[in-house]
C-alpha cells in the first residue's frame, strides 16, 4: 500500500504501511447507525473507495473494556464495550488489526474486563499493545515492527521504564511506534508532561509518536526530527452529541530510509467520519502542523518525510 495525494491506495510492496486512528468506543448509540447505514464507513472512502484497502497495520485506541461485566470503577465516567457489538464490527470491518490498550479505562470492569477483552481480541486475531504487554511485534516484507503503547493519562507512568521497553524493543525491530494516553480532555495543546513523556520515548528510539486522551486534536511537533502527534481526537467515541467530534487518521509508509507521513483530518456527524477535503483539510492541516511545515503541507496535502 502506498499514499499519494492524500488518498490510499494499493502501490509499492517495498514499504510497511500503517494507519492510526484516534479514540474509539464503540457504544449504543454508534451501534444502531452501525445496523442502520447500508455501508457504514461509507463516507472515509468516497473519493476512491478504498480508504482501508491495502494498509498492513491499523490501530486504534480502545477505550474501555470489551466485556457484558458490569462497571466497577468509582469513576465519574465508566466505559465498557459490548463484546457482540465489537465481534460484529470486526467481521465487517476486518480491516482494523491492531488495538492500542492502554488508557485511563481499561481497568473499568476490573482485571476479568481486561480478560475478557483479551479474549476477544485474540479470538478476532487482533495484535495488542497495551496493559499487560507494552509491546507487540510483526514481520512485515522483511522489516520487523514494534508497537509500544503506554498510559500516563493520570501522570503516573514510569517514564524510565517506558523508555526502556522502547529501547528493548528496538533492539529486535527495524522500526518502533509509540503509542501514548496522555494530556488534558478537551485542551488544545500538549503539557509539558506530555514533551517530557515523548522526548523520554523518542531518544530510546521510537520513531514516531501517537498521542490521544483529550478527545481533541492537538498539534503535531518534531521531536530530535521524529513526529510527535499528541493527539489524534477521536475516531468513534461514544457522547452525548455524536455531532460533534474530530480527529486525525495518521498514515505511515516506512521502508529502509525513510519514513513518509500522511494527514487525514476526520470530522464525525452522527457517528459517521468522513474525510475533510478542499479549504476545510488546508485549514485543519495548519492547525495541527508547526509553522515550519506548513507550506510544504499545503503543497503536498499532508505529505511529509523523515529519514529514519
Amino acid at each position: 500500500m502506498a499514499f499519494s495525494d492524500g488518498n490510499a491506495h494499493v502501490g509499492s510492496q517495498d514499504g510497511v504501511s500503517m494507519l492510526f486512528l484516534g479514540d474509539f468506543v464503540l457504544g449504543s448509540k454508534i451501534a444502531e447507525h452501525q445496523r442502520s447505514a447500508k455501508d457504514w464507513l461509507s463516507k472515509l472512502g468516497e473519493k476512491d473507495g478504498k480508504f482501508f484497502l491495502g494498509a498492513d497495520i491499523v490501530g486504534m485506541n480502545f477505550e474501555g473494556p470489551i466485556t457484558d461485566r458490569p462497571c466497577t470503577a468509582q469513576t465519574k465516567i465508566c466505559l465498557t464495550q459490548n463484546p457482540a457489538l465489537l465481534f460484529d464490527f470486526f467481521r465487517n470491518f476486518p480491516m482494523f488489526n491492531l488495538a492500542l490498550f492502554a488508557n485511563n479505562h481499561v481497568r473499568d470492569a476490573g482485571e476479568e474486563g481486561i480478560d475478557d477483552t483479551y479474549s476477544l481480541l485474540s479470538l478476532s486475531k487482533k495484535l495488542i499493545a497495551g496493559v499487560r504487554e507494552n509491546c507487540v511485534e510483526q514481520k512485515i516484507r522483511e522489516q520487523e515492527i514494534a508497537v509500544c503503547a503506554f498510559d500516563d493519562s493520570n501522570g503516573s507512568l514510569d517514564v524510565g521504564k517506558a523508555a526502556q521497553a522502547v529501547a528493548e524493543a528496538k533492539l529486535k525491530s527495524d522500526v518502533v511506534i509509540a503509542s501514548v494516553h496522555w494530556g488534558i480532555e478537551y485542551t488544545s495543546s500538549p503539557t509539558e508532561r506530555q514533551r517530557e513523556v515523548a522526548t523520554a520515548l523518542v531518544r530510546a528510539g521510537a520513531k514516531a509518536i501517537i498521542g490521544h486522551g483529550p478527545h481533541v486534536i492537538q498539534p503535531m511537533e518534531m521531536i530530535d526530527r521524529t513526529p510527535v502527534f499528541y493527539s489524534l481526537g477521536n475516531f468513534l467515541f461514544e457522547q452525548p452529541d455524536l455531532n460533534h467530534s474530530s480527529g486525525l487518521a495518521v498514515g505511515l509508509l516506512t521502508s529502509k530510509e525513510k519514513m513518509q507521513i500522511f494527514l487525514f483530518p476526520i470530522r464525525s456527524t452522527a457517528a459517521q467520519p468522513s474525510l475533510l477535503q478542499g479549504d476545510d483539510r488546508l485549514k485543519a492541516l495548519s492547525q495541527i502542523l508547526p509553522a515550519n511545515e506548513q507550506d510544504e503541507a499545503q503543497n503536498l496535502m499532508g505529505v511529509l518525510e523523515v529519514p529514519l
